[in-house]
Parts: structure tokens; sequence; C-alpha cells
């Protein structure tokens, strides 16, 4: 079984990532301890993860990537990294700008693999693997990440798997399957392609996030959160609304 989730942003310390996305936890180590936990839940030892960039944090302010990084070694299931800014600033920063040196280390310490961009098929279908949205591949199906919650999950070229849109839970084949067999309608729709309109710059050949979805406070984001986990069991699609 494959597995799909993007910026987790872990880390050991700063909390900054939470108010930024308004994910529901009071600090950053019980947010990385959970999505730990969810991820052994979902995931076994046979089973590999597709994580699109930005497991951990490396900017201005915090530059202590590897506690981030080493999360994996709690992971019960195998993990394929792909590149995001982060690791981009990490190798560039702490590996010489080196991609091999990097993808070395991470694969010493516990990573099965890590790469730019990947392709994957889902019963047939092609699927690019990708962090920035602005980087997917024009006329296939991609999987992105880096934009956090903003457009939600569909886009005119793929999917956004980013983890605050699933609730913190990894995306299975089966989720993918579901959204790929959704595309087209959603694709044909007057209100999605309204939200395309505010969410997709025309300036941009592939497309820029302009719309952010509304702030709410985080408070009721836990609130909003804690809604959808107790309806989850008997409403399985709920997990694709947003906060």
């Amino acid at each position: 079984m494959r597995w799909f989730t993007s910026d987790t942003h872990f880390a050991k310390t700063g909390d900054k990532i939470l108010r930024r996305e308004m994910r529901p936890y009071k600090t950053i180590k019980e947010y990385c301890d959970d999505q730990i936990r969810i991820w052994n839940e979902q995931a076994s030892k046979d089973d590999v993860i597709y994580h699109l960039g930005d497991m951990c944090n490396y900017n201005g302010t915090e530059k202590d990537f590897l506690p981030g990084l080493m999360l994996v070694q709690e992971v019960n299931a195998k993990v394929i990294l792909i590149m995001g800014n982060n690791e981009e600033r990490v190798m560039q920063y702490c590996f010489e700008n080196n991609f091999e040196k990097f993808r070395d280390f991470c694969i010493k310490h516990g990573f099965l693999d890590v790469k730019q961009n990947d392709t994957i098929s889902i019963d047939g279908a092609k699927l690019y693997l990708v962090h920035r949205p602005i980087d997917c591949k024009p006329g296939m199906l991609n999987l992105y990440g880096h934009v956090h919650r903003q457009g939600g999950i569909w886009s005119p070229y793929g999917f956004n798997i980013c983890t605050d849109v699933n609730h913190f839970r990894l995306y299975s084949e089966s989720d993918i399957r579901f959204l790929i067999s959704q595309k087209a309608a959603w694709d044909n729709d007057a209100d999605t392609k309204f939200l395309a309109g505010l969410t997709f710059s025309p300036r941009l050949k592939r497309g820029g996030f302009l719309h952010q979805p509304p702030l709410r406070s985080n408070r009721s984001c836990c609130v909003l959160h804690d809604v959808r986990q107790a309806l989850l069991p008997v409403c399985p699609t709920v997990r694709y609304v947003l906060v």
C-alpha cells in the first residue's frame, strides 16, 4: 500500500507553523507526536509513504532541521521524500548544494529514498509527484503540496495533498482513486471553476495561488477539527471538507 502527504514541517522547537496554519495543537511536540501516531496507525511496515516535501523546517529563524527529518526513524512504514523548498535550503546551506550528499545522508538515517520528483501509476492513471504547484507537469495528473490549505484539494492540473487538507491524516491509494473519480465532475462544475478563477492567477503559466481561505481562530479550528473527526466513521467523505 502507498500513502501520500506533504508539508508536515516537523520540528523540535518553534510553534510558528501551528499558529500560521491554525493547526489544532498546543505545542509542536504534541503535533509531531500525534502525526507519527496517526501515520503508524494507518501505514504498516510493508507500506510506503510518499512525503511530497517540507517534512522539516529550515528558514531564517528555524535552522534545526535534524529533529524533523529524524522522525522518520519512528515511522513504521518506509518513507520516500520528494524535495520541498525547506529540504532544498537544507541541501544548499548544509550539504554544499549537493543533492547526492543530502540524499545519501537521508537514506543512511532511515529514508527509503529522496527524489526531486517521481511518477507513479494507480490503476493505470499516471501521477506526477512534485512539491510546488508551479512545477506540476502539463498534460499529466499531478499530486503536489507547498500551498497548505490554499485553494483546497482540487486544481485544474491535479490535487493538493498537504496534511492540513486531509485533517493531518495520510492519503491512501483509495483516497487518490476517489479524487481521480471525481475530477471530471469537479472540472466541469460551475462553483469549482469560480473558485479556480479566484485561486489561480492567469499571469502564471501553470497557476499561482491568490486565494487564502478565511482565517479562523485556533479555538474554532480545533472545534471544527473535532466535529469532522466525530463524523468520519459515518461519513468518510467529510475528510474532503476544509476547515
